[in-house]
């Protein structure tokens, strides 16, 4: 199965950044996030939405909690089920533990 990259990228003044990768297997996808620029040692509820970032779209999921390190740098990796079709579809690191303020986003693209 082929994966696919896509770029996490800031919202607003928010620093973060880094990328997203999806790789479909059987019975589903792990969607994986590595972040850089976030403050140390903070926490980020990771989503994805339905729509296009940075807008809020349509809540579908929540792939669970990054936590950056000291440097702050971060990464979450999280199994959803079912066949991964991207178009439409998109990623949120809040600027938080709990949804709110966007921190970073990344739409999300192709075909399994």
């Amino acid at each position: 199965m082929q994966e696919f990259t896509f770029s996490l990228i800031p919202v607003a003044d928010a620093m973060a950044a880094g990328a997203v990768m999806v790789r479909p297997g059987s019975g589903g996808y792990t969607i994986t996030v590595i972040a850089r620029g976030l403050p140390a040692k903070s926490q980020h509820a990771v989503h994805l939405h339905a729509g296009q970032c940075p807008s809020a779209g349509f809540h579908l999921r929540v792939l669970g909690s990054l936590t950056a390190s000291a440097a702050g740098t971060g990464q979450l990796a999280s199994f959803v089920p079912g066949r991964y079709v991207g178009n439409g579809l998109f990623v949120i690191v809040y600027a938080g533990p709990l949804p709110g303020a966007l921190g970073a986003c990344a739409n999300l693209a192709g075909m399994a």
